[in-house]
């Protein structure tokens, strides 16, 4: 069923009575929300170009729906639920309002592929890397264009991604550089840096002075917490630079990438 194109503001609640349709496509419309039913019988629901600010919760009702197509809308949030969701496989968000990246889209069990290019995010949490269902479905992932200078450091952990396009951010970590060259070469990255911080970790260990990995990412700063007394504002601050350049910076190009 193709509403393309009508001006539309709003869908008619009988919709939900189509009890065998299969496709509802409404972009191009003037639409703000959906009705408080949809037919769950929806494998795909195309509803791009829209005033939608945000997914409403009968979307997240659709247990058969495999494909959600959603970009130029001005969405800032979605469901809180979308573990109903089981069929999803594709979900496209591109040029909306998300600030906050939803850890929701960890409870979808088949996501393949999932495109967030061109919103506000800032940060993509670690928790979406862990899921068990992320980390063996997820193919494609979209976050070109946003605001992200780090991306989250158990991406690797995404064992089946295989297309990840982050271009148009401040990215610091990891450097552009080694995130054009591909999602093989991040892991490397990421192993080489695990093993580096580690190291770093070991040896201050040794001389008692603590050490704050979280202060690592982006930036290193202000990262020895503790048994610092000897130690200058000067000598701290040359710390941070040195531990900034061992473990973030451009050291890590393709060349010198190794296993």
């Amino acid at each position: 069923l193709s509403l393309n194109d009508n001006e539309l503001t709003f869908l008619p609640n009988a919709i939900s009575k189509l009890t065998n349709l299969r496709v509802l496509s409404a972009c191009n419309n003037r639409l703000h929300t959906l009705p408080e039913m949809l037919s769950t019988s929806l494998e795909i629901l195309d509803l791009r170009v829209n005033r939608l600010v945000s997914i409403p919760e009968c979307v997240s009702k659709l247990c058969n729906l495999v494909t959600l197509r959603a970009g130029h809308n001005l969405i800032e949030t979605l469901p809180e639920d979308m573990w109903d969701m089981s069929s999803l496989k594709r979900l496209e968000l591109n040029n909306n309002h998300i600030a906050v990246f939803p850890d929701t889209i960890a409870d979808i069990r088949s996501l393949r592929v999932l495109m967030l290019a061109r919103n506000r995010l800032t940060k993509i949490s670690d928790e979406f890397c862990t899921s068990q269902w992320l980390r063996r479905s997820l193919r494609v992932l979209w976050l070109h264009g946003n605001e992200l200078r780090r991306l989250p450091r158990h991406i690797g952990l995404l064992e089946n991604l295989r297309v990840i396009r982050t271009d148009s951010n401040p990215l610091r970590s990891p450097p552009p550089g080694i995130v054009r060259a591909g999602i093989k070469q991040i892991r490397k990255y990421i192993k080489i840096r695990r093993r580096r911080i580690r190291l770093i970790f070991n040896r201050l260990r040794a001389i008692r002075v603590e050490f704050d990995v979280t202060a690592i990412d982006p930036q290193a700063k202000n990262i020895l917490t503790d048994g610092t007394g000897h130690m200058t504002k000067e000598d701290l601050k040359q710390c941070d630079e040195l531990v900034d350049q061992y473990v973030n910076s451009d050291f890590y190009n393709r060349k010198q990438i190794t296993d």
